[in-house]
């Protein structure tokens, strides 16, 4: 890990969300990559069941402020964490036109889990799903 990063960590940010969601949540970061090219697309809470928090007041406004706040800090870790485990990642090559998935954040568990789907010309996919601990 890069220890000279000028952002707060995940176990950070995710300790900052605790106090707002103490009942436990999931924070769910999209990803796509496609011609040389890889971007995060959006992040969403769930609850403990996997039901998508989208009220935009209360609890789920702070914490979605506190996420809004500090994008580039999970994005930067989850990038490093992308890269690592799926180098080139973003790049269609032959058969392959690029990739797309998730990273959901339990705050219950203190891990994070990956989906990665791997996208072809002929439209299969394929996952390799891991999970680690932050």
């Amino acid at each position: 890990m890069n220890t000279t990063s000028k952002y707060p960590t995940i176990r950070t940010i995710i300790n900052d969300l605790r106090t707002v969601l103490p009942e436990g949540f999931r924070l769910v970061v999209s990803y796509n990559g496609s011609d040389d090219s890889g971007w995060f697309e959006d992040y969403w809470f769930e609850d403990s069941s996997g039901n998508r928090i989208d009220d935009e007041s209360g609890k789920s406004k702070v914490a979605f402020g506190i996420v809004g706040d500090n994008p580039s800090a999970i994005h930067e870790e989850l990038y490093r964490l992308l890269e690592s485990r799926f180098p080139g990642w973003e790049i269609g090559d032959g058969h392959v036109i690029g990739s797309h998935g998730y990273f959901t954040i339990d705050s219950k568990t203190s891990r994070i889990t990956q989906n990665h789907y791997i996208d072809y010309n002929d439209e299969r996919d394929e996952s390799p799903d891991e999970e680690v601990t932050f």
